[in-house]
């Protein structure tokens, strides 16, 4: 502020302070890039701001806006991918129509999922329905109408996702 008084003198002093504190210098930082972040480019998305240009699926890498991001423990997704790699699994949730979603991700690089798609071998946390009871004779589980297997054998009921070959895991 001293050099401000000697080159323009007092009276513009303190405003020439103020300008140049309050400038438009940016006080956020991209997490992806760590670069400063100015308003011109701002988006903001889990609590964070953000370059437009690295605003991207951490799966898919497409770019997101304040509509389509949904964040996870700091990173960012699309929404699809998001459901596939955090979302529930299986019977109705997601397919439409009543449809078993199986797909994962993996044909755009999601390489894990954090609910599986796939039956359990057994029953955990509650009592095994035997098959003469309306019980799935794969995992245990009680086998409800909207869940059962079309071609099932005569007097079996299996699920959907449990209905397949025990050697080559296709679905019957």
């Amino acid at each position: 502020s001293s050099g401000i008084n000697a080159e323009y003198g007092d009276s513009l002093a303190p405003q020439l302070h103020r300008f140049i504190v309050n400038s438009d210098m940016p006080s956020e930082i991209c997490p992806k890039c760590q670069k400063a972040v100015y308003a011109a480019e701002k988006k903001i998305a889990g609590g964070k701001s953000w370059h437009k240009m690295c605003l991207k699926c951490g799966v898919c890498n497409k770019m997101l806006d304040s509509t389509t991001v949904a964040e996870h423990e700091g990173e960012v997704f699309c929404k699809q991918c998001h459901g596939r790699k955090f979302g529930p699994k299986g019977y109705g949730f997601g397919g439409g129509a009543g449809a078993l979603s199986m797909d994962s991700g993996a044909h755009v690089g999601n390489t894990g999922t954090e609910m599986s798609n796939k039956p359990t071998a057994g029953v955990v946390g509650g009592a095994v329905v035997p098959p003469e009871q309306g019980g799935c004779p794969r995992c245990g589980k009680r086998v409800y109408d909207a869940e059962k297997a079309i071609g099932s054998p005569a007097g079996l009921q299996y699920h959907k996702a449990c209905f397949r070959c025990a050697t080559c895991k296709k679905s019957l």
